[in-house]
């Protein structure tokens, strides 16, 4: 039975969290972490971080970025196992819950089941946008999904 995990409460998960997420370094557009790097960012970022786990095994996990306007970012362990669109709707509760009335994403265009998790989990395109990494330019989708009537008003 799958379960959600708050990584801010389940510290003992964060070695795995840092496993999958540094597996995506080139689909993240960023750098390595380590183990004590994520914990201090955890202890003081405004984030909210879920995973979702099969016992003591984490899948995956979702990153809700409250500094960063609302923008989400998700890794799995095992793409093409509908657990990223399951984060993401457990992310997207979670948002709900906090009183946000949207959120936002971006995937590289050559991210295709990033895409698909997106626009499974209700997820709308609003365009391409270009972001620098190393050097290097790179074309990315960027999703919107309002939360609330008000957002759509």
């Amino acid at each position: 039975m799958d379960r959600i995990v708050d990584l801010k409460r389940e510290p003992a998960m964060v070695e795995q969290y840092v496993a999958i997420r540094n597996s995506y370094l080139d689909l993240l557009l960023t750098g390595p972490v380590t183990v004590a790097e994520t914990r201090e960012w955890l202890r003081k970022a405004r984030v909210k971080v879920l995973g979702l786990a099969a016992g003591q095994n984490l899948l995956g996990a979702a990153i809700l970025y409250l500094d960063r306007a609302n923008e989400i970012a998700f890794f799995v362990k095992e793409p093409g196992k509908g657990v990223g669109t399951r984060l993401l709707e457990i992310v997207v509760d979670e948002a709900r819950r906090s009183g946000l009335d949207k959120v936002w994403a971006w995937a590289l265009k050559r991210n295709l089941p990033a895409q698909k998790s997106f626009e499974k989990a209700g997820f709308s395109k609003a365009g391409e946008t270009t972001r620098t990494c190393g050097g290097r330019p790179e074309q990315g989708i960027e999703y919107r999904r309002l939360l609330s009537e008000k957002a759509a008003g």
